[in-house]
C-alpha cells in the first residue's frame, strides 16, 4: 500500500493505529517554529509531507536526504524528541482549513498550520 495524497481536505485512515518512530522537519535554521517539509517514519516506511497553498502533500517514499533537503540555510530538527511523539501511537492524521493535524495517543498533538506562505509548527500536550 502506497500513500498519496494532494488535497485540501483528507485523512490518512492508512496510519491509524500505527506506530510513528520519527518525525523529522526540514526548516530555516533562524526560525524553528517554521517547518518546510516533514518526514515520518513508520515501521520501515518513510512518508515525506508538507502544506503549500492550502494543499497538503503527503508522499510515501524515501528517507530523508541531507543533499537533496538542505542547504546551508536549513537544518533537520527531531521533532519526534522535541514533542515526545516518537513511539507513540497514531490516533488521527487530518488535513482541513490550512491545518495538518497529527493527534496520538496519549492525546498530544503537532499541528502544521498554513498563513500565508509560511507554514508554523504547534506543539500540544
Amino acid at each position: 500500500m502506497t500513500i498519496e495524497r494532494q488535497h485540501d481536505d483528507t485523512e490518512i485512515h492508512e496510519l491509524v493505529g500505527k506506530t510513528c518512530d520519527a518525525l523529522i522537519a526540514v526548516q530555516p535554521a533562524d526560525e524553528p517554529s517554521s517547518v518546510l517539509m516533514m518526514y515520518m517514519r513508520v515501521g520501515d516506511r518513510w512518508h515525506r509531507f508538507f502544506l503549500d497553498a492550502g494543499l497538503l502533500i503527503w508522499r510515501e517514499g524515501p528517507a530523508p536526504d541531507a543533499e537533496d533537503d538542505l542547504d546551508a540555510e536549513h537544518v533537520y530538527s527531531d521533532v519526534g524528541e522535541r514533542a515526545g511523539a516518537a513511539g507513540r501511537v497514531l490516533r488521527s492524521i487530518r488535513m482541513r482549513e490550512n491545518r495538518l493535524r497529527i493527534r496520538f495517543d496519549d492525546g498530544s498533538r503537532i499541528d502544521l498550520v498554513e498563513d500565508d506562505d509560511t507554514v508554523r509548527l504547534k506543539l500540544e500536550d
